[in-house]
């Protein structure tokens, strides 16, 4: 208002010099035609006090027919100046920075839309006594400012959801990673059947509900964004991996039973062995008996010492044998052979080192 003031006492300026100034019109009075002296005029002057007045009077109508301008500004002001001075902005960023669900997005964007539609239903033209206004500009950059608010919070959104995406995706990979290694050890085999077991149940469940919300999500912003061919590929993984997964779990299922026969083969085939390692150490054992040429105790107590290691060897073959049999859920076997053994040799040691 205040440049619109200047511009009329401009223009109070320029008449009162026109009036004032060295060319200004000279206006005879009658009694100096009467007298027939036309040298005497009429003082025309604009005196300091007249454009003072003129001034105030070109102010105070101002003000008054500005008054419901003003009052519409500030109607402006008062619903969206937060939009622009830093509020929304930092609410949107406090908004990211907290833990939010989905739905809590989705209301905070739907807000800023009701905003941009609030806005773009304001009047753009406004007649008013004497002027008329136009806030095309106005409602443009408030549009764009609740635009760029509504699209921080949906960049989070997407964001949010392709984080998600992954999630389940990575889940579902690391299952079938575990499902088709090959274990090394009957008790690994059985760690990955309890793993299996686990992903084919709760797990499942757990991410079946994850996909079904996943899935919720994706209808949504289908609405409100156009996905890249690499979120159509991502969405298309994540719906699909329930369905996926089933051949993978199938050959878990062959793998485990080849691995799972082949291990108990291999069992029952290394306690068929210690068994003949036992009678073979008992016969030797029983050897000793025969042993009585004083020259070759040295040899003897060598042959008392090979013993003594494949003991030792025995002892590790049956943890082992034992372990195995645990992990296959049978009857741990006992060798009460090798305590005979370990009982018996002990005292051709004794005698064959003294």
């Amino acid at each position: 208002m205040s440049d619109f003031v200047n511009v009329l006492r401009y223009v109070v300026d320029k008449i009162a010099l026109s009036i004032n100034g060295p060319n200004r019109i000279r206006v005879a009075t009658i009694q100096s035609f009467l007298n027939g002296d036309d040298n005497i005029a009429l003082d025309t002057r604009l005196s300091q006090t007249v454009i003072d007045r003129a001034y105030k009077q070109l102010t105070d109508l101002t003000e008054y027919y500005f008054q419901e301008p003003r009052q519409l500004l500030k109607a402006y002001e008062d619903k969206y100046n937060y939009l622009i001075d830093g509020q929304a902005q930092a609410d949107v960023e406090k908004f990211n920075t907290e833990n939010h669900t989905f739905d809590e997005y989705t209301r905070e964007f739907e807000r800023f839309n009701d905003i941009i539609k609030q806005i773009m239903l304001e009047p753009t033209t406004v007649e008013f006594p004497l002027l008329q206004t136009n806030s095309e500009q106005v409602k443009q950059g408030l549009v764009e400012a609740a635009r760029k608010h509504r699209n921080t919070l949906f960049e989070k959104l997407v964001n949010d959801y392709r984080t998600e995406c992954h999630s389940i995706c990575n889940e579902f990979e690391s299952v079938k990673q575990r499902a088709l290694a090959k274990p090394a050890t009957t008790a690994e085999l059985n760690d990955i059947i309890k793993y299996i077991d686990n992903a084919k149940g709760e797990k499942s469940l757990h991410l079946a509900q994850r996909i079904k919300e996943v899935q919720r999500q994706m209808e949504y912003l289908l609405d409100e964004y156009l996905f890249s061919e690499d979120d159509i590929r991502l969405n298309t993984d994540t719906l699909l991996w329930p369905i996926n997964i089933g051949p993978v779990f199938d050959a878990n299922d062959e793998l485990t039973q080849q691995i799972r026969g082949k291990n108990e083969q291999i069992l029952m085939e290394r306690r068929e062995r210690l068994l003949a390692d036992l009678q073979k150490m008992q016969r030797r054992v029983d050897e000793f008996a025969d042993y009585g040429e004083l020259n070759m105790m040295a040899e003897y107590a060598q042959d008392v010492k090979q013993i003594q290691k494949k003991i030792v060897e025995v002892e590790n073959e049956i943890e082992w044998i034992n372990q195995e049999e645990n992990q296959f859920r049978m009857g741990k076997t006992e060798y009460p052979q090798l305590d005979a053994i370990k009982t018996a040799v002990d005292p051709y040691f004794r005698l064959f080192t003294t």
